[in-house]
């Protein structure tokens, strides 16, 4: 694909989401684990057979997305490592799932796991 049409699709993608009053560049998303540490908790969590007691918030960039009709897993990377994103859509508000459909690879994003 030519680079002009690549930067005009991401251009309407990025005008998209602000219409939908969203800042593309906040600054004020504070991640509350690094990917490892994450990782780390889960799996922690997964030998004992425990429940998630707290909501982890994380950011990285968008490294691989695969769409599978209602799921949508993605890889995002921090500086520590890379974790993996599940988003079902019977979880998602509308809103949630029209802003999904705009992120693209590289993007980045932080996200709330509970």
């Amino acid at each position: 694909m030519p680079e002009e049409y690549l930067n005009a699709q991401k251009m309407e993608k990025l005008e998209r989401i602000k219409s939908r009053g969203i800042n593309p560049y906040p600054s004020t998303f504070h991640p509350s684990h690094t990917s490892a540490q994450a990782v780390a908790l889960l799996v922690e969590i997964e030998t004992q057979e425990n429940h998630l007691k707290e909501v982890l918030k994380l950011a990285g960039r968008i490294m691989t997305r695969r769409d599978m009709g209602k799921i949508s897993f993605m890889d995002i990377r921090d500086g520590s490592g890379k974790m993996q994103i599940f988003f079902r859509q019977n979880d998602l508000d509308e809103a949630s799932i029209e802003l999904l459909k705009d992120l693209d690879l590289g993007d980045f994003i932080g996200v709330e796991v509970a």
